[in-house]
């Protein structure tokens, strides 16, 4: 290619398809106006040279370049980077620092199956609102540092094989909205009850006949997920040649999922798949009807007995008065007191279950 130096207007630039192009013009990096860069489909690209002077460089893409080794010096530097994508590197086995990208909003590292570690800094990417990690079959751990991205709203974990534990600090993501964790052969789950931002989740344990523990952590923390909208369940086991075949939920799975839900008070849900609660109607005290109920009519079965206690509980408060020492009991006490009261529906019963899970 020629080199672009004299082109110091130039906002954009796209390099796409060029099978035989074996490296970059040295002069990219004198590209001061440039905002977009994307290098896609470079199958003999094997080296990047340096991008230290895009200083209004926004967003930068490269992907399916199969023989890139190393991604370019000075990435650190990008100040103004927002958004950096890297899909589909056969060959890349590491990353430069990331520290300076103080003005990242959005990182994919995908498809990338020879990187064995995610790049140092990361956690000081106080910006990030979306991280995608999704088939990098050589890593192995997520830095504990993730937890300082406390702007992150959206993570996406997908078929790393080799990650076996998620990072502590994930429960300080205060502002994560979207957890996604697919295929992912963990062997132990984070507490996410500090998650309480998070509208939608989605949980995919992928050799479940030999660890169902993610799901039975899952219940224990999901009552403290009160903003949680959309939840999506789904168990997988191995073949013998390692693909994944679909399985259905053990029963004693679903309803300890099923009592999560019973608990007072019930997240927002609107959405629930991958499990059935009718297959536990008797276990989670549902009439004989809800053998034809949907997840959302159970849910919203759950919703009317509660509100009912609710009421009482508040009829409660308001005729015994301040003299009675009630005012002095916070709502959730009110509520299982009136539940108690009321003949015991469930919610004191799967409230004290919940504490004795969560201290053992």
């Amino acid at each position: 290619m020629p080199d672009p130096i004299g082109l110091t207007a130039l906002g954009s630039l796209t390099i796409e398809y060029c099978g035989k192009l074996r490296a970059l013009p040295r002069g990219m990096g004198e590209l001061g106006a440039l905002k977009q860069l994307t290098l896609h489909g470079l199958n003999e690209l094997q080296e990047m040279p340096d991008l230290i002077g895009l200083s209004a460089l926004g967003s930068l893409t490269i992907s399916v370049c199969g023989k890139l080794r190393m991604l370019p010096r000075g990435m650190g530097e990008l100040g103004a980077l927002k958004q950096l994508t890297l899909w589909v590197l056969d060959e890349l086995e590491e990353m430069p620092d990331l520290i300076g990208l103080t003005a990242l909003g959005s990182l994919t590292i995908e498809y990338c199956g020879k990187l064995r570690a995610l790049p140092r800094g990361m956690g000081e990417l106080g910006a990030l609102k979306q991280l995608s990690l999704c088939r990098l079959d050589e890593l192995q751990e997520i830095p504990d540092t993730i937890g300082r991205m406390t702007a992150l709203e959206l993570l996406t974990l997908g078929r790393c094989r080799k990650l076996r534990t998620l990072p502590a600090s994930i429960m300080h993501l205060s502002r994560l909205q979207k957890l996604s964790i697919s295929d992912v052969l963990l062997e132990d789950m984070p507490c996410f009850e500090a998650l309480t931002a998070l509208l939608e989740l989605r949980l995919d344990v992928a050799d479940y006949a030999h660890d169902s523990r993610a799901f039975t952590a899952l219940s224990r923390w999901l009552p403290c997920l009160q903003q949680l909208q959309v939840l999506l369940l789904r168990a997988f086991d191995l073949d013998d040649e390692g693909n994944l075949l679909y399985v259905a939920l053990r029963a004693g799975d679903v309803l300890a999922i099923g009592r999560a839900l019973k608990v007072w008070p019930l997240p927002l849900l609107h959405d629930l798949q991958g499990i059935h609660l009718r297959t536990c109607l008797r276990a989670l005290g549902l009439p004989a009807a809800a053998a034809d109920w949907t997840n959302v009519m159970t849910l919203d079965y759950f919703r009317v007995q509660q509100q009912k206690v609710a009421a009482f509980a508040s009829g409660m408060h308001s005729r015994l008065g301040a003299a009675s020492g009630v005012s002095w009991l916070d709502e959730q006490a009110l509520v299982m007191i009136a539940d108690e009261v009321m003949g015991g529906w469930g919610l004191l019963k799967e409230w004290r279950q919940e504490l004795v899970a969560a201290k053992v």
